[in-house]
């Protein structure tokens, strides 16, 4: 039981991550369109989805609408009772800005209980997830938003027995972000954008420490840093006055916050970590530490979309060494309108990543 909640919940090469700490399914993202695109979104985030990608992007998406988002993705296809979905709700509010909330839930499912006979004597569920209550994004500036949001996390690996103690845990963190729009635009007479630049930074998953039985046993949380670029070109369809193809490349790269693990010395605070992690190990080592996505999303007419990404990341299956694992991402979606309200139905496909293989991420969001 103990060994396989560990390869569930924080292993680091189930989720194919580096140095993170525990609570990994928090690095695990929703959405068919950005994992279509590589998971590199932190620019772009002009949907619901943002309360996860960039808190900061949802000062740009349209006032007189609000959006509801629907994620859901079978983590391990062999296995269909382990799944992440993930269900968030944005508005805005004239006089404050936008506000949202979601939930990010996943399921380990339902897993035998034995005695030391290796009988069965029980089952159980097991489960992960965070509640994010409030989530706030405002302009500061017509192109400069800003971002936060804040989440309670509960992880419920295991409800205790006769042979060892529960497994249960609660932590909270936050998100904060900023977004740069409109960098290097050219516009049409009408005033749409025919292409422009975005740059976007993001601390995620900031937060103290989680513990399942005692302080002494703690683990870090999978804080981040995030940098991304987003490029949007358009170009007027011939014959079709008032639409567009529309281009949109996107960059992230991530840093994982999270100090060296190292019994000899004390583990400096998660604010602290946000500092140290990138000087406790050689120079070579935190260059190479930076994971990397690209993606490219096509639209036409605003109607129907193809994407491709590809990830860079690192994986560890020992203390010193690191496996570069690479995987492209592909997707597509459909955008159509029913009297006022727009459907976005996206789904993404990811041949291989960690020790999954053939997953689906699908999508719907709701505007």
């Amino acid at each position: 039981i103990i060994v396989l909640l560990f390869l569930l919940s924080s292993n680091k090469k189930f989720f194919a991550q580096v140095n993170e700490g525990g609570l990994l399914f928090l690095t695990i993202p929703p959405g068919g369109r950005p994992t279509g695109m590589g998971w590199a979104f932190t620019a772009l985030a002009n949907d619901a989805s943002a309360i996860y990608w960039n808190p900061a992007g949802l000062a740009f998406l349209e006032k007189d609408k609000q959006e509801l988002i629907f994620s859901y993705s079978n983590w391990i296809p062999m296995l269909p009772d382990i799944y992440h979905a993930f269900i968030g709700y944005e508005r805005f509010i004239k006089g404050w800005g936008n506000l949202g909330g979601c939930l990010n839930y996943m399921s380990y499912g339902v897993l035998e209980e034995t005695d030391h006979t290796g009988a069965k004597i029980g089952e159980f569920r097991s489960n992960e997830y965070s509640i994010t209550p409030l989530c706030f994004s405002t302009l500061i500036t017509e192109d400069l938003s800003v971002g936060i949001s804040f989440k309670l996390i509960y992880s419920d690996l295991y409800p205790g027995g006769a042979r060892f103690p529960e497994a249960r845990a609660f932590a909270y963190a936050v998100d904060f972000g900023f977004i740069q729009r409109g960098l290097f635009a050219k516009f049409d007479s009408t005033g749409v954008l025919l292409h422009g630049l975005s740059v976007a930074t993001l601390l995620q998953n900031i937060g103290p420490d989680v513990y399942y039985i005692s302080k002494d046993k703690s683990d870090p949380l999978p804080q981040a840093f995030k940098f991304g670029l987003a490029y949007t070109l358009r170009q007027e369809i011939k014959g079709e006055e008032g639409l567009y193809n529309e281009l949109n490349l996107t960059y992230d790269l991530r840093k994982p916050l999270v100090a060296r693990e190292d019994t000899s010395i004390q583990r400096p605070s998660f604010i602290k970590s946000i500092f140290s992690s990138w000087t406790d190990e050689s120079w070579d080592w935190e260059i190479k530490s930076i994971e990397q996505y690209f993606g490219v999303e096509y639209w036409y007419a605003s109607w129907i979309a193809l994407r491709m990404g590809y990830k860079l990341v690192l994986a560890s299956s020992s203390k010193w060494k690191l496996d570069k694992t690479s995987t492209s991402t592909f997707g597509a979606g459909i955008n159509y309108t029913v009297g006022d309200v727009n459907y976005l139905i996206d789904l993404s496909y990811m041949p291989s990543y960690g020790v999954t293989e053939n997953t689906y991420h699908f999508s719907l969001c709701i505007k």
